[in-house]
């Protein structure tokens, strides 16, 4: 009876250690992934930019589908927004490697596309047929089917030859152009006066 009592102690106590390996690690405290599972949240997911709502739609264009594979894969290459001495807001979608605009740059190729902030019209856009759609902000535009553009720089508005600054080729950049750097109360059909304006430009060449 003694031998009977101890075989059934044994097998209670390998069925309880089986019952709850599951949950324990080797040195009795809870397995890696329980652990990841219930870390504390450090907060690193509470940011948001001062372009919200934009980053999910990067590299999608104003049809809604799927963008160039080089804006997909470079999408992540900066999240950061900056700000001009003057006041206006840009970010990289995509960093470009080629060569780069300076205060002493003369000429140069570039895509681009103006909306006004406010109503979400394309006022401008070397996409042909989009000037005067009302668009979602957020988007990006899809600059594959442009008619790009040879632009003299000092011409631009004083809003978009500061924000393309230390721009390089290949790269494509978004802008917030406040109204004093823009056309300030200078209004047309499309575009209020002092309205603030959204540009996205892609740089094909410079010189």
């Amino acid at each position: 009876m003694k031998k009977i009592g101890i075989a059934k102690l044994g097998t209670l106590a390998l069925f309880v250690c089986a019952g709850s390996i599951a949950g324990c690690s080797a040195d009795g405290g809870r397995s890696p992934t329980s652990a990841a599972e219930s870390s504390p949240d450090d907060g690193s997911n509470d940011a948001v930019s001062s372009f919200s709502g934009e980053d999910e739609n990067i590299g999608v264009s104003n049809s809604g589908s799927a963008s160039s594979p080089r804006m997909s894969s470079e999408q992540s290459a900066s999240q950061h927004t900056s700000l001009t001495i003057r006041g206006v807001e840009y970010r990289d979608i995509v960093v470009g490697t080629g060569g780069e605009i300076t205060s002493d740059t003369v000429r140069l190729k570039l895509n681009v596309e103006g909306r006004v902030l406010e109503t979400g019209v394309v006022f401008d856009s070397s996409i042909p047929g989009n000037v005067g759609k009302v668009v979602d902000l957020a988007l990006t535009p899809d600059f594959s089917t442009t008619v790009s553009r040879e632009q003299n720089y000092e011409t631009l508005i004083e809003g978009l030859k500061e924000g393309i600054l230390g721009m390089r080729v290949g790269g494509l950049r978004k802008l917030i152009v406040p109204p004093e750097l823009g056309y300030a109360d200078e209004e047309t059909e499309l575009r209020p006066a002092n309205s603030t304006l959204v540009y996205f430009v892609e740089l094909i060449e410079v010189e």
